[in-house]
Formats: structure tokens, C-alpha cells, sequence
């Protein structure tokens, strides 16, 4: 009865020194280690596909002459704007964009309202702003809009992915002179991923951009044209 006893005290003294590892399985301290695991983020500098602005994510043709800008923060998209033809008129004028004309890879075409899209894929989530600028009056070679004057309307915001929204400045009217003018702008933590800014719905994008003529300005036969820069950046400018 001794001997029996001394084998069932040394079988206690033993499960007591070791440690349990899930239900069923034991191990002395001894026989425990660690390991690590780690991730790395690279700097993105893909260009990001625009989509159609009312059907996304189906990916739209910018065409060779309107490449998007390179990451993390991006422009990926702007439409151009057209303003139509109209007979010259001595009375005050106001003049709207017609629809953006977009192409699918395969070649299908759709209007959809003038729109841009941009990308923070900079995974510092600082904020950002959108800035536009307009490159100088409408103007043949021999003539100029003088006292023409653009008016956007505030952009409809949405995005493809869960970040915080971005502010819209609200109607907004261009300085033909040159100087920029903010349109949208990202605090912190706000506008990460990808984000497109329509002019209007597909019900009132046809008024969504105003060009305002003055009658009194003289008018030539001919194309009239300016061109716009899009800057997005961090901070003021």
C-alpha cells in the first residue's frame, strides 16, 4: 500500500509543474516559443481606372489625350466641357454644358453628367484639397469673351469605398485671370480611397455648368476656347 501511495503523489506533482494548451494537450514551460509576423505597405503609384459616373464600378475609356494622374493622391478623371454652338446675340447670354460623352472598353457610348474623380491612396489620411483653375478667357485668335464668367454648381459627392466625406465649397465662379478656386476639401480622415464629384444628376446636369455671356462684349464667328488645370493637393497652395 506504501509503494502505490508514492506513485500516485508523484503522478500529482508532475501535472502540477506542467501548463495546459488547449483542452487536452499539456507541456512544461520550457517547451513554449514565440514567433512574429509583419506587413509592409508600398507607395502606390498606379494609375486608377475611372468608372461611369452613374453606374459604377463599369470602368470608362478616358481616351489617349486624358491619361490619369499617377498615385497615391491621384486625378484620375475631368471632363471636358462643352458649351455648344449659338448664334451671336447683343443681349446677355447665359450658355450650359452639355452632358459628358464617355466610352466603355468596348467601345459603347453613354452621356453621363460632367464629372472628376479622385484617389487617396496615400494611407496617411493628412486630407487633401481639390483646387480648379481656369487658364485665361474664352478667345479666338483675334477675339475674346471679355467679362465671360463660369458657375459651377456644387458637386454631387459620393464614393466607391467606406471613407469620410469630403466638404464642397458650394457654387463656385471662376477667375478667368487665373486664380484657383477650391471645389472640394478632405480634413483629416476624410476622402480616403476613391471619390467622383458629378455637376448635377442625370435629372439636371444640363444646367449644372453656366457660362455667362455679356451682351455687350463683341462676338466673331468662330471657336471660342480656355482650358482648365485640376490640382489636388495637400494643404493650401
Amino acid at each position: 500500500m506504501k509503494n502505490k501511495q508514492r506513485i500516485v503523489l508523484g503522478a500529482v506533482t508532475l501535472i502540477a509543474g506542467a501548463a495546459l494548451i488547449g483542452s487536452n494537450v499539456w507541456a512544461d514551460d520550457e517547451n513554449q516559443t514565440n514567433s512574429d509576423a509583419f506587413l509592409r505597405y508600398e507607395k502606390n503609384l498606379s494609375i486608377v481606372e475611372p468608372v461611369d459616373p452613374i453606374d459604377p464600378p463599369n470602368v470608362i475609356d478616358p481616351g489617349e489625350e486624358k491619361p490619369g494622374t499617377e498615385g497615391p493622391l491621384s486625378i484620375d478623371y475631368a471632363s471636358d466641357w462643352n458649351f455648344s454652338s449659338h448664334e451671336s446675340s447683343d443681349e446677355d447670354e447665359n450658355y450650359f454644358a452639355m452632358k459628358d460623352v464617355v466610352y466603355y472598353l468596348d467601345g459603347e457610348e453613354k452621356e453621363v453628367p460632367n464629372f472628376f474623380q479622385v484617389t487617396d491612396n496615400s494611407g496617411k489620411n493628412a486630407g487633401w484639397t481639390l483646387y480648379i483653375q481656369q487658364n485665361g478667357q474664352f478667345k479666338t485668335e483675334d477675339s475674346s469673351l471679355k467679362g465671360a464668367q463660369i458657375v459651377l454648381q456644387a458637386p454631387e459627392i459620393y464614393t466607391l469605398g467606406d471613407g469620410d466625406e469630403p466638404a464642397t465649397k458650394g457654387t463656385i465662379q471662376l477667375d478667368p485671370s487665373g486664380q484657383v478656386s477650391p471645389l472640394l476639401v478632405a480634413a483629416k480622415d476624410q476622402g480616403t480611397g476613391t471619390w467622383i464629384g458629378t455637376f448635377g444628376t442625370e435629372n439636371d446636369a444640363d444646367e449644372a455648368i453656366q457660362l455667362k455671356v455679356p451682351g455687350k462684349v463683341s462676338k466673331e464667328e468662330g471657336k471660342y476656347t480656355t482650358s482648365f488645370t485640376w490640382i489636388l493637393a495637400t494643404g493650401e497652395i
